[in-house]
């Protein structure tokens, strides 16, 4: 199992991740291919999963303790209309 990575979504090293992810959504998505991602990150409390849904990723995989909080963040994502 590969260590947690530290906390960092809200520095440099965050930024050029979500620049990242978000190119690779979109460069999938062009070429008709869906996006999942699995992990702590999107449950962690940041705005991470925010941010995943704004970027157009297609589904997230989470552990069972942060599904409700995560759904209720995605769900007001999108009610704002991301």
């Amino acid at each position: 199992m590969h260590p947690r990575p530290p906390h960092c979504f809200g520095n440099k090293s965050a930024s050029k991740l979500k620049r990242g992810l978000g190119d690779l959504i979109v460069k999938a998505h062009a070429i008709g291919r869906k996006v999942t991602i699995c992990g702590q990150a999107p449950g962690d409390g940041s705005d991470f999963a925010a941010f995943l849904v704004r970027a157009g990723i297609d589904s997230i995989s989470l552990i069972p303790d942060s599904v409700l909080d995560v759904v209720k963040r995605v769900a007001s994502v999108e009610k704002d209309g991301q």
